[in-house]
C-alpha cells in the first residue's frame, strides 16, 4: 500500500470525524436541511484535509490557491455523490440519514483520492501553465 494512500486515509479519518461532528451539529442541533448540513460539514472537513495532504502527504505547498480550488472541485464531486446517495437511500428507500452519511464516506473516499492524486497533487496541477522553475544555485564565492 502506498504511503500516499495510507496518509490520505489517516487524514481522511480526521476529516471524516470533523465531517460527521459538524453534520450532526448542523443537522440535528440547528435543524438545517440535510443537504445544506452535508455541504457545510464537507467544506469544513475538506479544508482540514487539504492543508494536511498538501503539506505532509503530497508535499505540494506551491500554487496553494490553484490546488485548493482543484481540491474544492474534487470535494464538490464528493458532495454530489453524497447528495445522490441521500436521494437514493434516504428519500427513496427511507434509510436513516446518519447511517447513509456514514455509508457514503467509503465511496466518496475512493473517488476523491483518485482525483486528488491524479489532478490536484501532481507536480504541476492540471490546467496550470509551466512547471515551477528550479531554485537558483547560490552564487559562487568571490576570491
Amino acid at each position: 500500500m502506498s504511503r500516499n494512500l495510507v496518509l490520505y486515509a489517516v487524514f481522511g479519518a480526521a476529516g471524516a470525524a470533523v465531517d460527521l461532528a459538524v453534520f450532526a451539529l448542523v443537522y440535528r442541533g440547528w435543524h438545517v436541511d440535510k443537504n445544506v448540513a452535508a455541504a457545510t460539514s464537507s467544506f469544513c472537513a475538506t479544508t482540514l484535509t487539504f492543508l494536511l495532504n498538501a503539506r505532509i502527504n503530497f508535499r505540494q505547498w506551491n500554487r496553494l490557491l490553484v490546488r485548493y480550488v482543484l481540491y474544492l472541485g474534487v470535494a464538490a464531486i464528493g458532495i454530489s455523490v453524497t447528495i445522490l446517495t441521500f436521494y437514493i437511500f434516504v428519500d427513496l428507500v427511507h434509510y436513516p440519514v446518519l447511517l447513509v452519511k456514514v455509508g457514503s464516506l467509503g465511496l466518496v473516499f475512493i473517488v476523491q483520492f483518485t482525483l486528488n492524486r491524479l489532478v490536484t497533487f501532481r507536480g504541476v496541477p492540471l490546467f496550470v501553465g509551466r512547471p515551477e522553475l528550479p531554485a537558483a544555485a547560490p552564487a559562487p564565492a568571490s576570491s
